[in-house]
C-alpha cells in the first residue's frame, strides 16, 4: 500500500482522488498556486505545497514544479487527475525518473494513444474493429484528396491530435472538400500544433458508447462495462448513463470484449476509457482510448451494475487484480465514496441507500435473479427506478441504472 501520494490538481478531482485516500488510509498531499490558498481541495491534506502564481501555466501545468513538490513533502506516488498534466507523457516520464510512482498508465502508452493514427494502428493490429478509412494522417491537401477517393462520401476530416471535436468537419461531396481540409488543417494547427488529419467514413446517427478499463501489470485487464454518452452538445458529453440502454447482449458482450482485447495488446495498466461509435445497425468502431480519470467516472462508481477498483487510487506497482469482470450475473462493488453527492431527487426516495458499505476491495454478488438490488447489504449505491421501469426482471440478475450529468456533482 502506497504511504504518501501528491494530487497534482485542484477542484472536483482532487478531492475525490482525497476521499479515496482517506478511506484507504493514505495519507494525501495538496497543492495550490496563489489564487487557491483557501480553495477546499486543501482540506485535510497530511501537507500543503504552493506551486506557484495563479495562472495554470505558471502553477498547475508545471511539471517540474510537481515532481518537486512531491519529493519535499515525502511522497512515493503522484496522481494527475484529469486536465493540466494528466495526459503529458512527459510528466509521467519526469515522476518516474524522480523514483516516484505515476499513478496512471505507462508514459509511452500515453503518448501512443494520444496519437489517433497511432490508436488506430494498433487497434486495428489488436483485431478491434476501427472506423472504415485512413491509418496514415497526413497534412498535404492532394494526399487527402486521395485518401477520400478511396475512402468515399460522405466522410470527415479528424485532427489526429485533436480532441473536443475541434477542428473535425464533415464533407458530405467531392466539391466540398478542399475547403473543408483548409479549415480543418488551420484549426488542427492552431489548436493542437499540429496540421495532420485522417479521413474516415462519417457514420450518421450513431450512438456514443464508452467502456471503462482497469489493468495491472500482471497483463491482466477487466472491464468496468459500459456507459452511454450519446446525448453531447458541440462534440461535449452532457449526460451520461450505466448501463447503456437498448444494447442487445450480443453486441454488449462483444463492444467489453473489444475494449479489453485492446488494453491488453497494449500493455494498459491502471484506469482508462475505451471509446466507441455504434451505428444503427450496431455495428461499433474504435475511436479513442482517454488514458486517465475522466469527470463521469463517478457514473461507472455509482453504477450497481460495475466493478470499482478502490486501487484506483492507491493500488502499488506490482500488485495483482484479484477480480474479475462476470460474464453471466451482476456483480458489483463500492464506488468510491462520496465521489458524487447523493444529491436527492424525485425517486430517490423510493429507493433508499442499501445500509453499509463493503470494507476493502470485495466483490459483492447480487441476489438471485431480479431481485431489487438495495438488498444487497454490502452496497453503498443509491438506486435509480428508470432501468426498472423500461427493463423488467429476467431470468439474469439486472443492473440498476445511474444517469448523470457529466457537470461534477449533478445527478439526473
Amino acid at each position: 500500500m502506497l504511504r504518501r501520494v501528491l494530487i497534482a490538481n485542484r477542484g472536483e478531482i482532487a478531492r475525490r482522488i482525497a476521499r479515496t485516500c482517506e478511506r484507504l488510509g493514505v495519507e494525501w498531499v495538496g497543492v495550490y498556486s496563489d489564487a487557491d490558498r483557501a480553495a477546499d481541495h486543501l482540506r485535510g491534506a497530511a501537507a500543503t505545497v504552493a506551486i506557484g502564481p495563479g495562472p495554470a501555466t505558471a502553477s498547475y501545468l508545471r511539471a517540474e514544479a510537481m515532481v518537486e513538490a512531491a519529493l519535499s513533502a515525502g511522497c512515493d506516488a503522484v496522481h494527475p487527475g484529469y486536465g493540466f498534466l494528466s495526459e503529458n507523457p512527459a510528466f509521467a516520464r519526469m515522476v518516474t525518473a524522480a523514483g516516484l510512482i505515476f499513478i496512471g498508465p505507462d508514459a509511452d502508452t500515453i503518448a501512443a494513444m494520444g496519437d489517433k493514427a497511432t490508436a488506430k494502428r494498433l487497434m486495428r493490429a489488436a483485431g478491434v474493429p476501427v472506423v472504415p478509412g485512413s491509418v496514415e494522417a497526413v497534412e498535404d491537401p492532394d494526399s487527402l484528396a486521395r485518401l477520400a477517393g478511396i475512402c468515399g462520401y460522405p466522410l470527415i476530416l479528424k485532427p489526429v491530435a485533436g480532441g473536443g471535436g475541434k477542428g473535425m468537419q464533415v464533407v458530405e461531396r467531392p466539391d466540398d472538400l478542399a475547403s473543408a481540409v483548409q479549415a480543418a488543417i488551420r484549426v488542427a494547427r492552431a489548436a493542437f500544433g499540429d496540421g495532420r488529419l485522417l479521413v474516415e467514413r462519417y457514420i450518421q446517427r450513431p450512438r456514443h458508447i464508452e467502456v471503462q478499463v482497469f489493468g495491472d501489470r500482471h497483463g491482466n485487464v477487466v472491464h468496468l462495462f459500459e456507459r452511454e454518452c450519446s446525448l453531447q452538445r458541440r462534440h461535449q458529453k452532457i449526460v451520461e448513463e450505466a448501463p447503456a440502454p437498448h444494447l442487445s447482449p450480443a453486441t454488449r458482450d462483444a463492444l467489453l470484449q473489444a475494449a479489453v482485447q485492446g488494453a491488453q495488446a497494449i500493455g494498459y495498466v491502471g484506469a482508462g476509457t475505451f471509446e466507441f461509435i455504434l451505428g444503427s445497425d450496431e455495428a461499433f468502431h474504435f475511436l479513442e482510448v482517454n488514458t486517465r480519470l475522466q469527470v463521469e467516472h463517478p457514473v461507472t462508481g455509482r453504477s450497481p451494475a460495475s466493478i470499482w477498483w478502490n486501487g484506483n487510487c492507491a493500488s502499488p506497482p506490482g500488485r495483482r487484480c484479484r477480480w474479475r469482470s462476470p460474464r453471466s450475473g451482476r456483480t458489483a462493488m463500492p464506488s468510491s465514496a462520496g465521489s458524487m453527492p447523493r444529491t436527492p431527487t424525485a425517486s430517490s426516495s423510493q429507493h433508499p441507500a442499501a445500509p453499509s458499505p463493503c470494507a476493502g476491495p470485495t466483490i459483492c454478488g447480487w441476489m438471485r435473479r431480479s431481485t431489487p438490488p438495495a438488498t444487497c447489504r454490502r452496497s453503498t449505491t443509491r438506486w435509480w427506478p428508470s432501468w426498472w421501469r423500461t427493463h423488467p426482471p429476467g431470468p439474469r440478475p439486472s443492473s440498476g441504472c445511474a444517469v448523470a450529468s457529466t457537470a461534477p456533482g449533478h445527478l439526473a
